[in-house]
């Protein structure tokens, strides 16, 4: 009896499905009849429903056991027979009778809510979820009647996401704990809402993450209490923290520091002007373990060398953002961190040393071979930055040392901000011939000839590379730098809020339980997960039309 090849064993191949990228699946899927039974549970792990894969859903050939997370979204029909056996993940992004979904998937264990009213029978249809332990609340109104639910269902909860969110009343809060919280992330709550999610955030002995973004005007009342309370180490797990503000002071930075015990992702509404030599002092022992560091906020001055400090000594970092002076980057030690994923700089250059000082830069940039998303900024969070010194942004061009990040295989987003390119079609047909997995390009390629940046739009555009923002497609592209920053700076944090939950989904199994806080390049999920889709289903109703027309091995392969 002839031994079995490896490649039919349904054990090897369900190992390589893990990790073929989503747009291979479907042609996966089509090899053979073992190809698809192994790939399939890949193809409806994560659906969108919509009426086509409702139909699917409803036939013979059921595949809703192997669903694991279901996203609805303006849907109508309605769902009372659905059931997915195995369902772990539910998310709603409007009210498609949500309680009766809810209560025909008990299972789960994380629910997100967008936009549904808290009515009564839907808070108990969320106290019958015995399995839930993640819950993400947006653009929602919790009554004065039904706070005492709400936190307690919180006290279930490992991670809590609340964006919006209006709380009435507090309730028994002061009275509750909430032990099993390890994650608790908090965007603009309305007025009175900040004080209540303080309180819980204070009664987490067990946290480990923190995310807090808050309305300027509220600055003052979250500010001093965090950095009190945090000044006494009470969370001793807690190490990724991103708080969002628009006030914090170097006294601030340093109580935060102190209260961190170890420290792997930190986001800040500062600058590295805020990390005096006290600061860096209390940094430092922790940069073996740095995995992110972003600040979001450039002053007005000349960055210190701390960036480069930062990125020479940081192994594992993957994420970071400042602001940084191009001479002590060309001047510095080497790179350490070569497992960087993405780097926003505000990169300024010396107008009368910029010829010698970019090609040393861009050999540091040639050693990030994992770098995926690069965004070279010209004012970094600020808007009417006036910079005094350093006047020139990365000039990329072949002539100017571009040529030396052909080792930049992964890169697949590109943000220029409203840097002065001067690029020509040389460049972009070197970019799209090394550059291999470019998927989206930000920003200005020629801001003295319109029609040349028109041209290169359009030879991107043809190679299915996105190219934003669409105003720079006019005719008129002499517009307002400092508008056109804003409008980037504007767009770009509110495609941020909606999607920097979501790309934490794939680290939490980590052992380092790693936080992802920050850039998320693939900002058209939705329209990508609908192609997806349609090539998925196309492979299903293949596979489908085969077995029913009784097609051994051979001429399915052929078909």
């Amino acid at each position: 009896m002839p031994s079995p090849r490896p490649l039919e064993l349904p054990e090897i191949l369900s190992h390589i499905a893990s990790y073929v990228p989503e747009h291979d699946i479907p042609v996966c899927a089509r090899v053979s009849k073992a190809w698809f039974q192994a790939f399939v549970p890949t193809i409806w792990k994560d659906i969108k429903l919509d009426d086509r894969l409702l139909d699917i859903l409803d036939t013979s050939h059921n595949y809703s056991h192997l669903v694991k997370t279901l996203t609805i979204s303006t849907f109508k029909h309605r769902l009372d027979s659905l059931r997915c056996s195995n369902l772990q993940s539910l998310i709603l992004l409007e009210d498609p009778k949500s309680t009766e979904l809810i209560l025909n998937h008990s299972c789960i264990s994380q629910l997100t809510l967008s936009e549904i009213p808290l009515l009564p029978e839907l808070w108990s249809a969320m106290l019958q979820l015995h399995n839930l332990r993640d819950l993400e609340l947006y653009n929602a109104i919790v009554l004065e009647e039904d706070a005492d639910t709400f936190w307690q269902l919180c006290t279930r909860l490992e991670r809590l996401i609340v964006s919006e969110l209006t709380v009435i009343d507090r309730g028994q809060l002061l009275c509750m704990e909430f032990p099993r919280l390890k994650e608790v992330g908090v965007w603009r709550l309305s007025d009175g809402s900040d004080s209540l999610f303080l309180e819980l955030l204070f009664r987490c002995p067990s946290l480990t993450t923190c995310r807090w973004t808050t309305n300027p005007s509220h600055d003052a009342q979250f500010l001093p209490n965090f950095t009190q309370f945090i000044e006494t180490k009470p969370w001793p797990d807690l190490h990724s923290l991103s708080i969002v503000l628009h006030s914090l002071s170097e006294h601030d930075l340093q109580k935060i520091l102190i209260g961190m015990p170890r420290i792997i992702s930190l986001e800040l509404f500062c600058s590295l002007d805020n990390f005096t030599p006290d600061a860096m002092e209390l940094l430092r022992p922790h940069f073996s373990n740095l995995r992110a560091l972003q600040l979001r906020w450039s002053s007005d001055r000349a960055s210190s060398p701390v960036a480069q400090e930062i990125l020479s000594s940081c192994p594992l970092l993957e994420r970071f953002s400042a602001r940084v002076d191009a001479r002590h980057v060309a001047e510095g030690k080497p790179w350490v961190c070569l497992g960087l994923k993405t780097l926003e700089l505000c990169l300024r250059f010396d107008p009368s040393t910029i010829h010698h000082v970019q090609p040393l830069v861009f050999d540091q940039l040639a050693r990030l071979t994992r770098l995926e998303a690069l965004r070279l900024w010209d004012n970094m969070g600020v808007q009417g930055l006036t910079v005094t010194t350093f006047q020139e942004a990365v000039d990329l061009r072949l002539e100017n040392g571009l040529g030396k990040l052909s080792t930049l295989r992964y890169l697949h987003t590109v943000d220029l901000g409203s840097s002065e390119q001067r690029m020509q079609e040389e460049e972009i047909v070197w970019m799209l011939e090394h550059w291999k997995s470019l998927e989206k390009i930000r920003g200005r390629f020629n801001f003295q000839e319109p029609e040349v940046e028109r041209a290169l739009r359009e030879r991107l555009r043809a190679r299915n590379v996105e190219v934003s923002p669409e105003f720079y497609d006019d005719e008129d592209t002499s517009e307002d730098e400092d508008e056109d920053e804003n409008h980037m700076i504007a767009q770009d944090d509110e495609e941020e809020e909606q999607t920097a939950i979501q790309d934490e989904s794939q680290e939490d199994d980590e052992d380092t339980d790693d936080n992802d806080f920050y850039y998320d390049a693939s900002e058209d999920g939705d329209e990508h997960q609908e192609d997806f889709q349609d090539e998925n289903l196309a492979a299903i109703q293949g596979q489908s039309q085969e077995d029913d027309e009784g097609s051994d091995d051979e001429e399915w392969w052929s078909s």
